[in-house]
């Protein structure tokens, strides 16, 4: 891939704990990825181009957007929770439960007051009041609650982006499982796209084109659309395509009641 810029950094690399007196969580996930294999595989394999790179004026784009929201330190309960859900029972790493245990209640509850406290902003039957607004108030509230999952740092890449001229959308990925006949609640996400043709469906990963970029924050993915989405579905979140299928939605903020139930 000529001008890849998939970039992944390892799930173990989290932001520092708010906690001062708890373990740093980013030493704790290095500690749990040290014994075992790893939470999150170390780099995205060479996937051959299924499409030619988009160019690489929008694509330095990308990794700006993930390095900006990476830089505010948030805790992610979500990500917490995978690392903690991928430590084998007895392994050395087992140990590190309790702390992460800690790290996940602390940052759960902070997100959750975020969410509330920010879903004051949605008002029924009044009108949106404005991407511009949302994006500082959400700003405002992760640094004061130092707490946000992907559907946080989805939007605050999306707002970077859009100060940079370009338009971006945030993608809902949810996993329908074949055998419960239920949605997976392990693997749902939001991540950013931008770099569509003009008449494209975000939703529809067949109408992305060759120049779509995405920039997930939580996920550490900055590069090619496709080849960005076919990591996430079969490394970050491990989709068994027997029975597990894929479903997307495009996430509006300006259209939004509530964000509490976001992932």
């Amino acid at each position: 891939m000529a001008h890849g810029l998939l970039l992944f950094l390892s799930v173990v690399l989290l932001a520092p704990a708010a906690n001062a007196g708890a373990p740093a969580l980013d030493s704790l996930r290095a500690q749990a990825a040290a014994g075992y294999e790893a939470v999150l595989p170390e780099l995205p394999r060479p996937y051959p181009a299924a499409v030619k790179a988009p160019r690489l004026s929008e694509m330095a784009l990308a990794p700006e957007a993930v390095r900006e929201v990476r830089l505010l330190g948030l805790r992610s309960p979500s990500e917490i929770k995978m690392t903690m859900d991928r430590i084998r029972p007895g392994s050395p790493q087992a140990e590190l439960l309790p702390a992460l245990k800690t790290q996940y209640e602390a940052s759960l509850k902070d997100l959750i007051a975020l969410r509330e406290e920010f879903d004051k902003e949605f008002v029924w039957g009044s009108s949106s009041p404005g991407f511009d607004h949302l994006a500082g108030r959400m700003r405002e509230l992760v640094l004061k609650y130092k707490a946000g999952n992907c559907s946080e740092q989805a939007f605050l890449a999306q707002a970077y982006l859009r100060l940079k001229g370009v338009k971006a959308s945030m993608v809902v990925l949810q996993t329908f499982d074949w055998w419960t006949m239920k949605l997976d609640p392990d693997k749902n996400h939001v991540f950013t796209i931008f770099g569509l043709p003009e008449d494209a469906n975000p939703a529809i990963p067949a109408q992305w084109g060759p120049d779509a970029v995405i920039a997930d924050p939580w996920g550490r993915l900055a590069g090619p659309a496709q080849e960005s989405l076919r990591f996430m579905l079969d490394e970050l979140f491990r989709l068994d395509q027997t029975h597990q299928l894929p479903r997307y939605s495009v996430l509006d903020y300006e259209h939004l009641t509530k964000t509490r139930a976001l992932p």
